[in-house]
């Protein structure tokens, strides 16, 4: 199972449809923005663990991380917590606002949505997909 499905089957199935409601999208639009900005970050995530160092952060991020609740509970998206987890988390893949930039723009070109909507999802698909990853790894990280 990959990292979109498992954010899609999050919240009973229901955590697309839940961002959607918070943030006045629709569940397409929100689909969208996930299926365009997973890959990507996912793929910075793996980049990032190809070092000892990075591969450590990981580890120390997902053990002392609250990554699933994040993902699990839908209270969370009206939190601030979540756009502050996710921006750490951001900063972490990425390195930069820049960056961060560049992403949205690849992810609304690809999409068809626009790079605001893109950014305000941004940082709670990053902590989605760290919240994704932490329910893959709970069998150890492969």
């Amino acid at each position: 199972m990959d990292i979109v499905d498992v954010i899609e089957q999050a919240q009973g199935g229901q955590a697309l449809a839940n961002l959607a409601r918070t943030y006045n999208l629709t569940p397409d639009q929100v689909e969208e923005a996930v299926r365009a900005v997973v890959p990507e970050l996912a793929w910075r995530l793996e980049r990032n663990t190809l070092s000892r160092g990075g591969l450590a952060d990981l580890v120390q991020a997902l053990g002392h991380g609250h990554h699933e609740e994040l993902l699990d509970n839908p209270a969370a998206l009206g939190s601030g917590q979540i756009k502050d987890e996710g921006n750490r988390i951001l900063g972490n893949m990425l390195g930069s606002k820049d960056a961060s930039r560049a992403v949205a723009a690849r992810a609304a070109a690809t999409s068809g949505l626009s790079e605001s909507i893109i950014r305000m999802l941004l940082p709670i698909i990053a902590s989605w997909v760290m919240g994704g990853v932490a329910k893959q790894s709970k069998g150890g990280l492969g």
